[in-house]
């Protein structure tokens, strides 16, 4: 039998006449407001709470899983990216001996240029000091 609002209503007013108003009142209160059927039982809860407890189980181990999946990946792309940086240092520092080189090569050529035009500078210097001081 469905317990309709009606029902619930008449049964409430049955009680009033035979209890009074707050008594009736704390009996309706205590019924559960549906049918005795919709009322769970401790081994209804103990069932879910069983069923709770391993879905959690279940779900641990499923992302400890993928956890120890992304770590993984982690750990492969870390040491292919260590891999990476070292060739890069590697080119880097071949890179940087080659500009030493060139440099060293271009500072000595401007040296020794440097050296040849102040050596033609002071020889032109003393050459026309010499024709000056003849003409005087």
């Amino acid at each position: 039998m469905t317990i309709t609002q009606d029902n619930r209503h008449d049964m409430h007013s049955v009680l009033i006449e035979k209890l009074g108003r707050e008594s009736a009142t704390t009996l309706m209160e205590l019924l559960p407001p549906v049918g005795w059927a919709d009322v769970a039982r401790r081994s209804d809860v103990e069932s879910a709470r069983l069923a709770t407890s391993q879905d959690f189980l279940l779900m641990t181990a499923s992302t400890s899983a993928q956890f120890n999946l992304v770590w993984t990946e982690f750990a492969a792309v870390r040491s292919e990216m260590s891999a990476e940086f070292a060739a890069v240092r590697s080119e880097m520092s071949l890179g940087f001996a080659e500009i030493r080189v060139e440099m060293y090569k271009a500072f000595h050529r401007n040296t020794l240029m440097l050296i040849g035009a102040m050596t033609a500078i002071n020889a032109i210097i003393v050459g026309v000091a010499g024709v000056l001081l003849k003409t005087l």
